[in-house]
Parts: structure tokens; C-alpha cells; sequence
């Protein structure tokens, strides 16, 4: 169907365990009667033509449903919970589309056990165990389609007092010497953000600053298509308009506000991006850009990201040495001003290397 452009439709519609395709006619034959009819029956035909050359079975029939009954007052699947985790833990199940969404809003005995569950928990608690509940009915979800929540509800609650609680996972901290675990949503051309359980990431000089907040401040952000897989290039060109405002004015997740950062050189290839939420007693965003340095004194777009991108490369931590230990050296360049043969060049003392040596998990 290359010669049809993909777009985005922006009203709220129903989640169905099918694909909805909906034609819309150009400008230019908006007005022509017959050019419209005609071209209705052109797609028709490609899409009949496709699936029986495909081998897909086809039937006609309709589809009834009252939009604002299936869309906006199913309350179950949207309850607010009191905290970040919470909130992130429900979005990973109802995320996952109409079949568990269905799932989660008709089972009574499911709805019964989970929020009577909840309620005995000490507040310590919940944040922890919420996340292993719902994270593990997601893993279970994705590799069994028909699934009983009830059933496994019962079956994860008793791992969780009977083997997690008390084994050494549950005392891992959320950050790692080397990596850490983020929040991790895909954005797709026609759903909802798709979050997903937190992400083992390679750390980097921005996750490790105290200044950022929580490792929950960030978002580790994926495009990719409706099938999971990478965004063809004809296809993220009709769909521009749709990710750049995610890229210009973020999404929602949890309560919390996210909008775009920065990312990696190396995750441009792969459209990954890294979001951040503001948070009191935080960086800023100004803040946060003045603390990457100033790339004032580049002018072209894709060096000045590239040098910013920097800050998020993957590095593991070693030493920290005071301000005024460093001293700055000015660069070798070339007479007519063209090269710069020192950029990016530093040294260091030998009695640091040692040091570095010691710390670094890496033989030398």
C-alpha cells in the first residue's frame, strides 16, 4: 500500500483486538462526487486484492458499539492510586490493549481480590509489591493470550510472601553499580503510550547526577511502529506531524508530566530518546541543559546535539576529583584556524590512573 499515506487519527477510539482502517479522501477530489466514489472502490479493491493474496479470510458485517460506553466510563481500568509506582504499575497491564482491558474490567472475583489485597498491605509495601504483581500478570499476559487474572493473581501473591519477599532479588536496590532501572514506554503512530516494566539501562553521567532526582524523573522513550518493530522511513515521514508533538510537548504517564530530553548518539539511529519530569527541589530543564555544558560556540544542529549527546554516553563511574585539581589546557589547532588536533584529548596524573585502576571493574 505504498501509494497510500499513513495518518494519524487524533479522536479517542475504542480499543478492539483488530486493526481499524479508515479512508479519507484528498482536497483535490473532496468535491468531485465521481472522483471520490472512484477512488473508495481503487482502495477497496487493494485491500480485497491483499488479503486473498495473502490467504487471510474475509467477512462483512458491522461492528456496533457505543463509543462513550466502551471508552470513558469503563472507571475500573483507570483508578488513581496514591503514588508514581502504583499508577506506572496499573499503566503496564492496561497499556497492553482491549483484551486484558476486558479482562481486568469484567472479572468480578479479580476486581474483589485486588483491591481488597491492596488495602491490607502497609503502605511500605505497596509500591513493591504492586509492581511485582503487575509486572509479572504483563509477562504471563504476553505469553499466554487467554488468561485468567483471578488464577494467576492468587498464584503470583503466593511467590511474592512465599519466595520473592524473602530472597535476595527483593533486596536489590534500584540502582546498580554500572546499570540502573528506568521507566520504559514505546510511543506508536496509533495507540496510547505503551508502558512496559522498568528497563535494565548501561548507566550514564545524567542518571548518576543527585541533582536529576529519582531514576523515576526519566523515561527511556522508543518509536516504533503498531507491530513493534522500527518506523520505516515513508512511514515516519507521513507520521511527522504525530511524533513531533510528543517530541515538542511530551505525554502523561502515571500523574507525572514527561517531556523530551536528550538522548545517546548511538539511540538516534534506533528513534530512542530519553524523557524527564520536572520535580521539586530538582533541575529544571534550563538547569539541566547549563549543566551539560555550553555548546554555545556550535552553530551547526547536528554537532551541537552530537557534543550534548555526550552526557548521555555509557560510562561507568570510577573517582570523583574536586573543581580545582583540574587544570584546563589550551588546544593544538592548526595555523589557518581549520583543525582542532587536540579535541577531545585529556590527561591525567599517574597516581590518578592507579587510582582508577583500583575502582575499575575492567582489567588493565
Amino acid at each position: 500500500f505504498h501509494e497510500y499515506n499513513r495518518i494519524r487519527y487524533d479522536e479517542r477510539q475504542p480499543l478492539f483486538s483488530a486493526i481499524r482502517v479508515a479512508l479519507r479522501i484528498d482536497r483535490e477530489t473532496m468535491n468531485n462526487m465521481h472522483g471520490r466514489k472512484k477512488n473508495i472502490e481503487l482502495a477497496f479493491q487493494k485491500f480485497i486484492s491483499f488479503f486473498q493474496q495473502n490467504n487471510i479470510t474475509i467477512y462483512f458485517g458491522s461492528v456496533m458499539f457505543d463509543k462513550d460506553d466502551v471508552i470513558y466510563k469503563n472507571s475500573f481500568i483507570q483508578p488513581q492510586f496514591p503514588t508514581f509506582i502504583q499508577n506506572y504499575s496499573w499503566s503496564i497491564l492496561t497499556s497492553m490493549g482491549c483484551r486484558v482491558q476486558e479482562k481486568l474490567n469484567t472479572n468480578e472475583n479479580f476486581k474483589e481480590i485486588f483491591l481488597s489485597g491492596m488495602s491490607l498491605i502497609d503502605k511500605e509495601e505497596q509500591d513493591d509489591i504492586m509492581y511485582y504483581m503487575c509486572s509479572r500478570l504483563y509477562y504471563r499476559a504476553l505469553k499466554h493470550y487467554f488468561i485468567d487474572f483471578y488464577e494467576e493473581f492468587i498464584d503470583i501473591w503466593k511467590q511474592y510472601y512465599s519466595f520473592y519477599k524473602t530472597s535476595l532479588m527483593s533486596q536489590f536496590p534500584i540502582t546498580l553499580k554500572n546499570e540502573v532501572f528506568i521507566p520504559c514506554v514505546t510511543l506508536t503512530s496509533s495507540t496510547d503510550p505503551i508502558v512496559k516494566p522498568f528497563k535494565l539501562s548501561k548507566s550514564n553521567r545524567v542518571l548518576r547526577e543527585p541533582q536529576f532526582g529519582n531514576l523515576d524523573n526519566f523515561i527511556f522513550v522508543e518509536f516504533r511502529d503498531d507491530n513493534g518493530n522500527q518506523l520505516q522511513s515513508r512511514d515516519f515521514v507521513a507520521l511527522c506531524q504525530h511524533f513531533k508533538q510528543y517530541l515538542t510537548t511530551g505525554f502523561i504517564i502515571g500523574g507525572r508530566s514527561y517531556c523530551y530530553l536528550h538522548h545517546a548518539q548511538s539511540q538516534v539511529r534506533f528513534k530512542q530518546f530519553y524523557y524527564y519530569c520536572e520535580m521539586p527541589s530538582c533541575f529544571t530543564f534550563e538547569e539541566a541543559y547549563r549543566w551539560m555544558g555550553n555548546f554555545a560556540n556550535e552553530r551547526v544542529v547536528a554537532k551541537y546535539a552530537a557534543r550534548m549527546a555526550q552526557c548521555f554516553s555509557s560510562t561507568q563511574p570510577t573517582i570523583q576529583i574536586k573543581a580545582d585539581l583540574v587544570k584546563y589546557v589550551d588546544d593544538i589547532i592548526s595555523s589557518d584556524n581549520k583543525y582542532t588536533f587536540t579535541d577531545g584529548v585529556g590527561m591525567i596524573s599517574k597516581q590518578l590512573s592507579n587510582k582508577v585502576i583500583t575502582v575499575s571493574p575492567l582489567f588493565i
